[in-house]
């Protein structure tokens, strides 16, 4: 720990006392600042966690780049949370036939987003990823859907699963 230095990610590893054990998890962090002598992390992704409705894997770290992109291109905007689904996982319900992908954001700072504006994530996406580009040229992946949720709604759902699992045990 006493290695780690500020605005570098690191890849968590739990290791016993003897450490004859490792674990990785699979989850990368970058620290962000320091308390004292103990870094201050932040989440940035999962390693092999990746997003592909026709196999063009863009990784966690790819598109937050690209939202975080288009968020600083929305006046006032400021993001609390967000997921993004591949279509295929949402049925029906997901409107459309094409493959895309459905991102749900809780923003503060804004009642809602211009069709240009929702737009503009999926221009950004493929500014970032050649491949993603390519298919929606081709029209083998379909444009993003942006959907705005209230405010709380992440966090309300995370009580929830935790609920239900309790229950389960």
């Amino acid at each position: 720990m006493q290695e780690v230095k500020e605005g570098h990610n690191y890849e968590l590893v739990i290791t016993n006392a003897s450490g004859l054990y490792r674990y990785r998890i699979g989850d990368v962090v970058k620290v962000v600042g320091f308390h004292s002598q103990c870094p201050i992390i932040e989440f940035q992704y999962r390693r092999g966690q990746m997003l592909n409705v026709r196999g063009e894997k863009i990784s966690e770290q790819l598109f937050l780049g690209a939202l975080k992109k288009a968020l600083s291109q929305w006046p006032g905007a400021h993001l609390v949370d967000y997921c993004c689904a591949e279509s295929g996982i949402m049925g029906d319900s997901s409107g459309g036939s094409d493959p895309h992908y459905q991102v749900f954001l809780e923003l503060k700072g804004v009642r809602n987003l211009t069709e240009e504006q929702r737009y503009k994530l999926d221009v950004c996406l493929q500014q970032d990823s050649a491949v993603y580009k390519s298919f929606r040229i081709k029209g083998s992946i379909g444009p993003m859907r942006v959907q705005l949720v209230a405010s709380g709604a992440f966090n309300e759902l995370s009580k929830k699963i935790i609920r239900s699992s309790q229950v389960l045990e």
